[in-house]
């Protein structure tokens, strides 16, 4: 009774452990599911707001209204045919639309992108009439046309004349082949059987949109009958929203989230096969069955030798049956003590009874004997609210948590999910608990650090969004006052405050340069440098700025240490860390010290600098910038927030000085690692890439006197910010530059266009609303490949040069800019 009894038990927590574990793993699921269809409904929404907007715009504000009239009252004239053609076409390049054509009233197609397709044929004549009498844009749901058996989806935008009056339509075609089947197809996650549908009610059926995953050619051609109540899709359709088990349309049980797209027809079904969802688990049932079976089996073989062995001899029955008994006792407890799960078993008393090798393993209880132990006698400093649940458990409650605090020995704590359950004895009386564990502290700290990963990385394009905006401001500011400035005497009293006023100016650029250091996007002059160096020639700066109580000791290589980088950036990394170094010592004595070295790391050495999020070091030579200090140290706890904004430990402070250091070292695509610990110190090392040290090249000289500018051309400003256009136009126009200023792009574009021969130099603003720098610049290439453009901006060069493309600048200018920088540029450039 005693064997059927512990066997009782154990099969009760292999029940219990596998309705915690299904329970589980069906809720992460569902939530999964449901966070992947929400993110592809988002996903659809905005693709359908952006193609009806390009719609909206390219129809009322694109297209130049009388342009448009006269070409649909007359469309043989080649002239306008080709002006709105080319206009069209930016759109359609732009923005990967199969073809756009432009309709008559009464649907005759008068221009079109693409000849491969019949408009009157392949758009049904109900969805043009429809288009015709709509106010606004319309859209048409996904069809198959009957012409060319392709499906399409299409916006209509009614072309209306100065008198509100529609005189025509443009048709937006899109293949959703192309963009939207992939957008709905792909799952953020690696799987054999999730899929994501979209789908309408047809009649009395459900149709499918799109490709199913295991059924070829089913776009708009897959129906299933309204009767299939157990189909997903179909409860769909039926308003059911949430989570919902079923099967597919292969007739496979599935857990899918369902739910409408607002705006639409259409509904997203988000699924994944129940066998997926499983897999591990059934795999871990399976392997206590078997196990379960292997002890019934002992046990089962023990009684029948003991039968056996009664009829021949009571005596050596009895000697058998108790040996068989200690046996089966020893292979319990071996099995108990095998399995792969943190479990032990307490009597009334807390008293150990059998415990698994994990359960030691996780609680560091290592090759303890912990049987008959009281559980508070190993655990002294165990809080009072894990006694409270103890008792309630032993009062007959089944408790459990997906996440707990568990404080260990020494202070430290783990994060557990457990589940407690009481067991009973034959007369049913509570003989004691059952607790079941697995220490999640590990997971946990994973999922902290990919938090802290994604909140690193929102700061950092919030911090470089405000340092472009604020550098608008400050190019205005910095702008009318040397204007200003220029039109009173030296003797002035107001010409001295302007000059404190540049300065304050240039502190705050300062400032949008450390905002920028920050975000990783702050390399502003990248050159050769040699870092020890830049220590001998600043060591008196670094002097001088710590306190008279702490030594600056340096110990530098003979031979150059070079990288590629902001000289100004490397001096704020190492001007940085000696501060922080010697606050760290405070009024004591102490001294800092600063190495520096040629390393080549190995991939194993690397991970130790991947304090960067997002940051993965290559393999190859190195500089190796120590900084150490013998001061009080951090703790565990400051060192996990060193690195984040504002965050400091002194009196006073902004708590910058950090932050920027890692936004540079990121920009420098290197890496650093700390060693720290209360009362000892703190060494920080970083790796920057080296470079060869043989000279860099400089350009020759120019033979003769420089070639003055050709002051003859017109200078093109385009920006969309009109103060900051405004102030380059009268700067320029100061020293006799003739200019034209436009804050809109596509008036800039037909500027260009119109005074094309007279136009030698174009200053062009990287960020605008309605067209982009890229997209102006595209478009001015296009009409004179020689045209030369300078980019402003308040990004770094680097930055505008990735997105705009180097071959298509001729200059850079980085927002704050002073009105002798913005000269200079430009009479260099028309030289």
């Amino acid at each position: 009774s005693v064997v059927a009894g512990v066997f009782l038990v154990y099969t009760l927590g292999v029940f219990l452990y596998y309705s915690f574990e299904s329970s589980s793993i069906h809720e992460a699921a569902g939530r999964d599911l449901q966070a992947i269809g929400e993110l592809k409904i988002g996903q659809i929404a905005q693709w359908r707001k952006e193609r009806l907007s390009i719609a909206r715009y390219t129809s009322r504000s694109f297209l130049p209204a009388g342009v448009i009239e006269r070409f649909i009252a007359n469309p043989e004239d080649a002239s306008l045919r080709d002006a709105i053609r080319e206009r069209i076409l930016l759109v359609k390049m732009e923005y990967s639309y199969k073809d756009i054509a432009v309709m008559s009233r009464d649907g005759r197609v008068l221009l079109k992108m693409d000849t491969t397709t019949d408009h009157q044929d392949a758009v049904p004549p109900s969805l043009i009439r429809n288009a015709a009498a709509s106010e606004d844009v319309t859209e048409t749901d996904f069809y198959l046309a009957e012409t060319d058996g392709k499906i399409h989806y299409e916006i209509f935008a009614p072309i209306r004349n100065g008198n509100r009056r529609m005189i025509g339509i443009i048709v937006f075609r899109t293949d959703p082949a192309e963009y939207f089947y992939p957008l709905v197809q792909s799952w953020p996650t690696p799987s054999r059987s999730s899929e994501t549908l979209i789908i309408r009610k047809d009649g009395d059926s459900v149709l499918y949109l799109n490709e199913l995953r295991f059924k070829k050619n089913t776009a708009l051609r897959y129906r299933v009958s309204m009767e299939r109540s157990d189909r997903p899709a179909v409860r769909a359709v039926m308003g059911y929203r949430g989570i919902f088990e079923g099967y597919d349309y292969r007739g496979v049980r599935t857990l899918a989230y369902i739910a409408p797209i607002s705006d639409t027809p259409w509904f997203m079904v988000a699924k994944v096969d129940y066998s997926e969802i499983f897999a591990e688990l059934s795999y871990r049932s399976t392997t206590l069955l078997i196990m379960s079976f292997i002890a019934l089996f002992v046990i089962g073989f023990g009684i029948t030798a003991y039968y056996r062995s009664y009829q021949v001899k009571v005596y050596d029955t009895i000697l058998e049956t108790e040996e068989s008994i200690r046996r089966n006792e020893r292979l319990l407890k071996l099995f108990v003590e095998y399995t792969p799960a943190a479990v032990a078993m307490l009597d009334r008393d807390m008293h150990y009874i059998v415990v698994s090798r994990r359960y030691l393993v996780d609680y560091d209880l290592g090759d303890q004997n912990v049987i008959g132990r009281c559980h508070y006698d190993i655990f002294p400093d165990i809080p009072e609210r894990w006694k409270l649940i103890h008792r309630r458990c032993l009062a007959g409650e089944t408790l459990s948590a997906s996440e707990d605090r568990f404080p260990r020995a020494g202070g430290t704590v783990d994060w557990v999910r457990w589940g407690i359950h009481p067991w009973y004895d034959h007369d049913d009386i509570i003989g004691g608990i059952i607790i079941f564990s697995e220490v999640i502290t590990e997971r946990k700290a994973i999922d902290e650090v990919l938090q802290d990963v994604q909140r690193r990385e929102s700061i950092g394009v919030l911090s470089s969004g405000i340092a472009h905006d604020f550098n608008n401001l400050l190019t205005v500011m910095m702008g009318n006052v040397s204007l200003a400035q220029m039109e009173i005497p030296s003797f002035h009293p107001a010409y001295k405050k302007m000059s404190n006023a540049l300065a304050a100016i240039e502190s705050a650029a300062e400032l949008t340069r450390q905002i920028l250091a920050y975000s990783g996007k702050g390399r502003f002059q990248i050159v050769r440098i040699d870092i020890g160096a830049e220590i001998r020639n600043h060591a008196s700066l670094f002097t001088v700025s710590m306190p008279k109580n702490v030594k600056l000791a340096a110990c530098l290589p003979p031979d150059p240490v070079y990288v590629q980088g902001d000289p100004g950036q490397i001096k704020q990394i190492i001007m940085n860390l000696i501060l922080n170094g010697a606050d760290a010592i405070g009024e004591r004595q102490g001294t800092v010290t600063i190495t520096l070295s040629s390393v080549t790391p190995g991939r194993e050495e690397l991970r130790e600098y991947g304090m960067i999020p997002n940051t993965v070091l290559k393999e190859g030579a190195y500089a190796l910038l120590e900084v150490s200090d013998d001061g009080n140290g951090m703790s565990a706890e400051t060192m996990k927030r060193i690195f984040d904004p504002f965050f400091t430990t002194k009196f006073l402070g902004r708590g910058l000085g950090l932050s920027a250091i890692l936004g540079i070292i990121r920009g420098h695509e290197g890496g650093i690692a700390i060693e720290s610990a209360e009362g000892v110190g703190s060494t920080f090392r970083i790796l920057l890439p080296a470079i060869p040290g043989a000279a860099c090249a400089s350009p020759a000289p120019a033979d003769g006197a420089q070639a003055a500018a050709d002051t003859s051309k017109l200078v093109l400003v385009i920006d969309d910010e009109e103060e900051v256009a405004m102030m380059a136009k009268e700067i320029l126009a100061s020293e006799m530059v003739p200019v034209i200023a436009e804050v809109n792009p596509v008036l800039g574009i037909k500027r260009f266009r119109e005074h094309q021969a007279k136009i030698g130099l174009v200053l062009l603003d990287l960020t605008m609303p309605e067209l982009s720098g890229k997209q102006v610049s595209g478009a001015l290439h296009t009409i004179d490949p020689n045209v030369r453009i300078i980019i402003t901006s308040g990004y770094t060069e680097e930055d505008a040069r990735k997105k705009i493309g180097s071959e298509h600048v001729a200059g850079f200018l980085q927002k704050p800019y002073t009105m002798q920088a913005l000269l200079t540029l430009v009479r260099d450039t028309m030289k």
